[in-house]
């Protein structure tokens, strides 16, 4: 797949760390929070992805039979529509 890495340093409400894996699309974010001025200039860690032994259908069109293994903090099965 495609990896494409953006760092970058806000203002924000949101301090969680994210990951949603579509089987065919990862989305994954690595967040740090502070609180006191400028101090988001620390280095941050790469997104873990590493499998965790989870695993989760996935779908591509109407075909759902596919089978993602989950990496890092990715803890659950999700359904969208």
């Amino acid at each position: 797949g495609v990896l494409m890495k953006y760092s970058g340093r806000e203002c924000s409400t949101a301090c969680t760390s994210i990951s949603l894996n579509a089987g065919v699309v990862k989305i994954a974010s690595n967040r740090k929070c502070c609180d006191s001025d400028l101090c988001n200039n620390e280095p941050i860690s790469d997104v873990d992805v590493r499998p965790n032994g989870k695993q989760c259908h996935f779908c591509v069109g109407e075909n759902c039979l596919g089978i993602v293994y989950c990496e890092g903090i990715e803890d659950r099965c999700f359904t969208y529509i």
